[in-house]
């Protein structure tokens, strides 16, 4: 029952850890825990909690402190090192003695700490301290000290060291403890006090109970604080507790006040909060499983007094432990409260990244009650949540400015349910309103989370247009949108919204675009199908357009799949046509009034040089359709489009489909005056033709279209060009190994055949046959007035609006890519046109820069052919009559 021993001596011991690495175990998480017993004394049956009888007691901490043996230690010396990774050591010294029992032995150590990495923060720590220890004749530890220093070497840190002092006493055994810490920190060998605690344990009853103190000086962190550009920080606080081990009871209250400056250290937006003053004040306890908070309070408060935040218990509240219920000194009465006021947003930039956060400030007043039973929870606006003068940047760019929010809440919640009422949320700038909205609810808490909304949002377009993140849609001189809708998230997400925008105004010649209403009803299920209904009307000058859209869509991580119909009763075209003017602005601006081109960019369309020795670059095959993630069939059935006064469409139906190897347009028809049209295309991808994998088979059939019709409709203003009812026959085939080489490579013919009308193109101003006609016969010099002139006047009036009785053309792509119109002919009783012509391809270049060849014969017979023999133009061939 006795150990002694006089000495132990360790010199030079290295340990050599510069190799070292983490177990396998700890690389991955560290070993799992093994499994805890059934009968293990820390586990309890199920169903039941724990109780004051079966928490493991407490008692002080040097009471079990006794040694089995005697003991008797005359000096111990260790001398050691450890080597670390990148050149790092800690080197350390443990020497004392005279741990017996019945004597008091004394430890001292220093431990040494450097890194010779330049870049290195702490390129140093020192520690030394000692620890007494005072050993009974009974065997008991009755006395243990411990006071040490600590300081650290650094570019930027102070000489300054922190000092630890740590004791715990008994009395008598088995008898009252005392434990005391002390944190100081020692500058120029004078030691300034910033944390104190003295705890006593009272073996009677048993209990500890203590005091603590704080009191951290800025000046005395100035130093660590700069280099770490921390803001400055003063905090004096005072308090007690005590705490029963063996009841489980404790109660604890104290009041702390702090004050922070050169916030901007932290972020600069933080510089408008100035200095800020903290005041906390709290009183707390637990007994039989009951907690209680007896006072909580907390205000933040400017240099000047203003009063940022306040947050403040009214009343005594309690936790029930055991049947998690809540209960309160008076049910009926307010809480708690929270106020803030005119706090400047700065405060959040950090989380509020990327956006900048220019000026604001946010000021509310929540109050928490609780009803008769104490079960519910309410939180409601004693005075709304507001936000004023915000503005919001991201890279310099302005997103809103000046905007002011308020909104007016009442939560409550009851068990897992939350009910929620948002009475009003209302923006606006200056005094303008630029939206409202009204939105209540309830959401059922717990695994299985469900949310329920109903409302309704009120917006003047124009104003909420203006500001800056919106400025590029500011198109609009006039107009309000009202949304009302229903909206509940669970197993599966049903949204329904009726949204009405109405007065719809552009500010481009202050032109009148009407109202659209239209109907949202969807459905999204877990899965990612979404089904949705979406019915759409657009009433302007007494008009009434409507369409529908019915479909099913899905998503998947490989495919986006849809089966939709669009319908609808009657279309008029110009009507959605004109919302065209509220396209924002294009942002590509063309270059200035003298600027070049840069060098080596050639204008967009300018042909090849001939000759150039540049190659064309080699056409990369698609290895898969570029419609591969996409598939499904998209229905198109509306009776009636109407474009124009005179351009009526009826009774179009498309089909669409997209599968893995085709896409296709099979058919769109309709009818035009009763005519019909109808035209099919379909795209193939087949992979066993790896270099032209893509084909294209087309076809158009147009019976009677009216031209002029149509090109009057496209600019009412000037008689069209060509009046005729023109029936229209074509077939496209191509291949290609892209789908803009599908594009270039096509194939076909068009036959047009045309009954009786009018000609006008030859006599359109600015280079039209006519004035070539006349430019030609003017080289013969006649004199104004003479038969020639006026043989040219009497030409011109002919072809100006030349009336004739058919005319046909037959076009035609051939294998060379190149355009041939081989027939054309307009025939009239006195006159005949005829011509042929083509386009040369060339690869890369636009159609209208690729050269043109045209010829035109021009016969005539009875008085046009006196004209043309007055001017000497007819070359003696004759026709059939």
């Amino acid at each position: 029952h006795q150990i002694n021993v006089d000495r132990v001596t360790v010199q030079g011991l290295v340990a050599d850890l510069r190799a070292a690495t983490a177990p396998a175990s700890a690389a991955a998480g560290g070993a799992s825990a093994p499994p805890v017993s059934s009968h293990s004394p820390n586990t309890m049956p199920a169903g039941r909690s724990a109780t004051a009888s079966d928490r493991p007691a407490l008692e002080g901490l040097l009471r079990a402190a006794r040694l089995p043996v005697d003991l008797h230690l005359g000096a111990l010396a260790v001398d050691a090192r450890v080597l670390l990774p990148g050149d790092r050591e800690v080197a350390f010294d443990l020497h004392g003695g005279n741990i017996a029992t019945g004597a008091t032995g004394k430890l001292e150590w220093k431990i040494d700490f450097t890194d010779p990495l330049e870049a290195a923060s702490v390129r140093a720590a020192h520690t030394s301290g000692t620890l007494a220890l005072r050993l009974t004749a009974d065997r008991r530890l009755d006395l243990a000290e411990v006071q040490m220093l600590a300081a650290a070497e650094g570019s930027n840190l102070p000489a300054d060291r922190l000092r630890l002092d740590l004791k715990a006493e008994q009395t008598s055994a088995g008898g009252d403890e005392r434990y005391s810490v002390h944190v100081a920190l020692v500058r120029a060998e004078k030691s300034e006090p910033l944390f104190d605690s003295v705890i006593d344990y009272r073996a009677a009853v048993p209990q500890f109970a203590g005091t603590w103190n704080l009191a951290v000086r800025s000046e005395s962190f100035a130093a660590v604080l700069a280099s770490l550009n921390l803001p400055d920080v003063t905090a004096e606080g005072a308090g007690k507790f005590t705490v029963g081990p063996d009841a489980a009871t404790a109660v604890g209250s104290g009041e702390l006040h702090a004050r922070l400056a050169r916030l901007e250290n932290l972020s600069p937006a933080l510089a408008t909060l100035g200095t800020l003053e903290v005041q906390a004040a709290f009183a707390a306890g637990l007994a039989d499983d009951i907690a209680h908070l007896d006072r909580l309070e907390l205000n933040a408060t400017a240099a000047d007094g203003r009063k940022f935040v306040e947050i403040a218990a009214h009343q005594k509240i309690s936790f029930n432990l055991r049947d998690q219920h809540v209960a309160m000194d008076d049910p009926a009465a307010e809480l708690a409260r929270l106020t803030v006021t005119a706090l400047p947003l700065a405060w959040a930039q950090s989380v509020a990244q990327p956006l900048a956060i220019d000026h604001g400030e946010l000021s509310l007043s929540l109050a928490i009650v609780a009803d008769a039973t104490g079960s519910h929870l309410r939180v409601n606006t004693v005075t709304p949540v507001t936000l004023r003068d915000v503005s919001l940047s991201m890279d310099g760019q302005p997103l809103i400015q000046g905007l002011d929010l308020t909104a007016d809440l009442d939560a409550t919640k009851t068990g897992d349910a939350v009910s929620y009422d948002v009475r009003q949320l209302e923006l606006k700038q200056a005094a303008a309103s630029l939206l409202k909205l009204h939105v209540a609810g309830q959401a059922t808490l717990g695994p299985a989370l469900a949310v329920s909304a109903k409302g309704q949002l009120d917006s003047d377009l124009v104003a909420l247009l203006q500001q800056p993140a919106l400025a590029s849609f500011a198109t609009l001189a006039a107009g309000h949108a009202r949304v009302s809708f229903a909206a509940r998230m669970a197993d599966n997400t049903i949204a329904q919204a009726t949204v009405a925008l109405h007065g719809l105004t552009a500010r481009q010649d202050n032109r009148a675009l009407g109202d659209i209403d239209m109907t949202l009803d969807a459905v999204v299920k877990p899965d990612g199908h979404i089904s949705i209904k979406l019915p759409l009307t657009l009433t302007a000058a007494g008009r009434r357009s409507d369409l529908r859209l019915d479909g099913d869509f899905a998503q998947t991580a490989a495919k986006f799949s849809f089966d939709g119909k669009l319908t609808g009763d009657q279309l008029f075209a110009d009507d959605f046509q004109a919302f065209a003017v509220l396209a924002p602005p294009s942002s590509e601006a063309a270059p200035a009034a003298g600027e070049k081109a840069s060098a080596g960019s050639p204008p967009a369309g300018t042909p090849p040089v001939s000759g150039s020795s540049v190659p064309a670059a080699p056409v990369v095959a698609d290895t898969a359709p570029f419609w591969a993630a996409v598939g499904g069939r998209f229905d198109v059935d509306l009776k009636k489009i109407a474009y124009g006064t005179d351009y009526t469409i009826g009774d179009v139906r498309m089909t669409a489909t997209v599968d893995e190897h085709r896409l296709a347009l099979d058919p769109l028809e309709g009818t035009f005056k009763g005519n019909p049209f109808k035209t099919s295309v379909a795209i193939t991808f087949d992979t066993a033709k790896p270099a032209r994998p893509y084909a294209l088979t087309g076809a158009v059939a147009v019976a009677q279209f009216d031209v002029g019709a149509f090109l009057r409709a496209s600019n009412p203003g000037e008689p069209p060009s060509l009046e005729s009812k023109v029936s229209v026959e074509a077939k496209l085939t191509g291949a290609g190994a892209t789908l803009p080489d599908l594009a270039e490579n096509l194939l076909g013919q068009f036959d047009v055949t045309g009954s009786a009308g009018v000609l006008r193109a030859l006599g359109r101003k600015g280079g039209g046959a006519v004035n070539a006609l006349s430019k030609v016969v003017g080289l013969f010099g006649a004199l104004k007035g003479s038969d020639t002139t006026t043989a040219v006047a009497d030409l011109a009036a002919e072809l100006n609006e030349m009336k004739f009785d058919r005319f046909s053309a037959h076009v035609e792509r051939d294998a060379a890519l190149n355009l041939k119109l081989t027939a054309l002919e307009f025939l009239s009783a006195a006159t005949r046109i005829t011509g042929t012509g083509s386009i040369e391809h060339q690869p890369g270049v636009p159609i209208d820069r690729q050269p043109l060849h045209v010829e035109v014969q021009l016969a005539g017979k009875e008085h046009m052919a006196v004209l043309l023999h007055r001017l000497k133009l007819l070359g003696g061939k004759r026709h059939g009559a």
